[in-house]
């Protein structure tokens, strides 16, 4: 009957509240006076929400599991369905687990930390931008096209220009209501990359690369004058703006000043040993340039192609130094413009087993800088070279070659100079009987026209040639220790580890124990890669191998060693050095009965095993025996 009719209904209901306005029926119902809604705001658990309801799921208190909350939390937003989904993705990976030893679960922090989330997250976040003051989305944008940090000092710098009026206040403000991004001393930064992602994602293509070109120029504007082009942290920072907004970049006025800034950069990259960072820079100064850049900024381009044979070189990328080179060589006729290309292309050639080119090549080149040499060097020739260039030498105390001899003016022979010091590892390969010729040569340039950095490079050899030839241990290990003092007095860090490599290698074993060389060889190895200097550092901890298996090391330790440095050493491209590591990987893996061929492992490019063999016995004649 009639009283059996219901006369009131109760409807339950969920609905995204950013979605209202796509339904305009569902919209008016809301709003609707005749309707009495209730509404009920399910938003995000906060962290001590989601702390609770772990510790009811994994039946743990609430302290043994607050860690693991804050970082759950933190990756899904206090989302109960993602915080579900997440704990589920943890047991599949295993990185939540329960012990039946300790009967409970059980869990890897750092695991956890490092897992990423679904892109789920990401979509809640993009609604959550929308939804926010346009003064926050902008400043939210800003702070995206830095990456997941911006210092809050880039941003007042920006605020000088009136496009950029704000953006410290308005992050402060997301910071206090929204939590997407947190303040970290000076610095605003992102909760998590995916909401960094998200807020990047939502600016349109062609805005986002005006506003990359805006916030560079801006930044430019407060730091550079018009004449100064070094880099700073600052600088790189707005260098990167404009390298990724680099299509819109149409001005004629601003190609040269950008691929000078680049070059800057570049050549930072290099003394910072990012060798793949310099080469982007390089990459992004030609860029500006263009096409024309031979012909309207010569200078400029010549020396941003040096760069990138230097970084291609560094980079273990012999294919980008020759292509690097042969522009040069089609755009230039000055010899002189050409030698820091010619001094890459040498070791390019030497480090990738290809000596006996980059010996013909340095000959070549020293002829055309006045330096010939004999077809031929007899064993009369050598003494007599020795015999003239002790003579020399004994008119000087070490004190007044340091503190008497003029500084090498004559730019010749300074390249000259340049070009005998790289290509002597390889003539150790290809014609070791010419080692002599050439240090006495290095010397005598040195002693009749001026020091250079490179001079250190012929004392060294000097001093070996003599402990070979004339059995002179202390005089030759004295000369050596020149060698470090002449490096010093140039202040030439880049080149100190090489030559502590050399000298601990292969002279100071004679005077100091192997365990003391073999200690400083391993510090040279870690210094030679924090300058860039990759070949050295190869050299390095191969004759620190071969030292402290002498020493007596434990071979298992060893053979680990070896295989870590050898995996490294094909990764860079340093054929020649791997040559030497392998056979005495496979003397260690056949004393330690290892079934492991290194030979194999290398993956050389040889036909069979002994010709690997009779390479390494070519490459690496004893000093003490030349």
């Amino acid at each position: 009957g009639a009283d059996d009719s219901p006369h009131c209904l109760v409807v339950a209901g969920t609905y995204r509240s950013d979605e209202i306005d796509t339904n305009e029926v569902f919209g008016n119902l809301l709003r609707s006076d005749t309707v009495r809604v209730t509404n009920i705001d399910l938003a995000g658990m906060d962290i001590a929400g989601t702390n609770a309801m772990l510790s009811y799921t994994l039946q743990l208190p609430l302290r043994l599991i607050r860690e693991l909350a804050c970082v759950v939390h933190a990756k899904t937003l206090g989302n109960p369905l993602f915080v579900k989904e997440f704990m589920n993705s943890l047991v599949s990976d295993k990185e939540l687990q329960y012990s039946l030893v300790e009967a409970r679960w059980i869990w890897d922090i750092d695991a956890v930390k490092s897992k990423s989330v679904d892109v789920s997250v990401a979509e809640i976040m993009t609604r959550k931008v929308l939804h926010m003051p346009k003064e926050y989305q902008y400043a939210l944008s800003v702070a995206s096209c830095f990456g997941m940090r911006v210092g809050e000092e880039i941003l007042q710098l920006l605020e000088t220009s009136k496009t950029f009026i704000g953006l410290v206040h308005s992050l402060d403000q997301i910071v206090m209501k929204e939590g997407m991004i947190q303040k970290n001393g000076s610095s605003f930064v992102f909760q998590h990359d995916l909401i960094q992602q998200a807020v990047y994602n939502l600016i349109d293509s062609k805005e986002r690369d005006e506003l990359h070109y805006n916030i560079g120029v801006e930044l430019l504007k407060s730091i550079i004058t018009s004449t100064d082009y070094s880099v700073d942290r600052t600088s790189l920072l707005a260098i990167d703006q404009i390298n990724v907004a680099s299509s819109i970049v149409t001005e004629a006025s601003l190609r040269s000043p950008l691929a000078l800034l680049n070059l800057s950069a570049s050549q930072h990259m290099i003394e910072l040993a990012k060798p793949v960072s310099a080469l982007l820079y390089v990459r992004h100064g030609l860029r500006h340039l263009g096409q024309e850049g031979w012909v309207s900024n010569f200078d400029v381009c010549l020396r941003l192609h040096d760069a990138g044979c230097l970084s291609s070189y560094l980079n273990g990328m012999p294919r980008g130094v020759e292509a690097y080179i042969e522009e040069i060589m089609k755009h230039t006729t000055d010899m002189m413009g050409r030698m820091k290309s010619i001094y890459v292309l040498i070791r390019t050639l030497g480090t990738s087993g290809r000596q006996e080119v980059a010996v013909e090549k340095a000959f070549h080149f020293l002829g055309l800088l006045g330096e010939d040499f004999p077809d031929d060097v007899s064993l009369t020739d050598i003494q007599s070279a020795l015999a003239s260039t002790k003579t020399k030498l004994a008119k000087y105390s070490h004190d007044q070659i340091l503190t008497s001899l003029p500084r090498l003016t004559d730019e010749k022979k300074h390249w000259a100079m340049v070009i005998l010091a790289v290509f002597l590892p390889y003539v150790y390969t290809v014609c070791p009987n010419y080692i002599p010729l050439i240090a006495c040569i290095m010397v005598d340039t040195s002693l009749a026209s001026g020091l250079c950095r490179e001079s250190a490079s012929g004392f060294f050899h000097v001093g070996v040639v003599s402990i070979g030839y004339f059995g002179e241990v202390e005089y030759g290990y004295q000369l050596s220790k020149l060698s470090l003092s002449i490096l010093q007095l140039f202040n030439a860090r880049s080149l100190y580890p090489k030559m502590k490599c050399l000298m601990n290698g292969y002279v100071s074993f004679w005077v100091e124990p192997l365990q003391s060389t073999a200690m400083s060889l391993a510090e040279s190895y870690e210094e030679a890669l924090m300058v860039g200097d990759v070949e050295y550092a190869m050299i390095g901890s191969t004759v620190s191998c071969m030292q402290n298996i002498v020493c007596g090391r434990e071979l298992f330790a060893m053979e680990k060693e070896m295989d870590a440095l050898a995996t490294q050493m094909a990764q860079m491209n340093q054929t020649y050095n791997l040559f030497g590591l392998i056979s005495m990987h496979k003397a260690v893996c056949t004393l330690t009965g290892t079934q492991k061929d290194p030979f194999r492992a290398s993956r050389i490019p040889m036909k069979d095993e002994e010709e690997v063999v009779s390479k390494f016995s070519s490459a690496r004649p004893s000093l003490v025996q030349l």
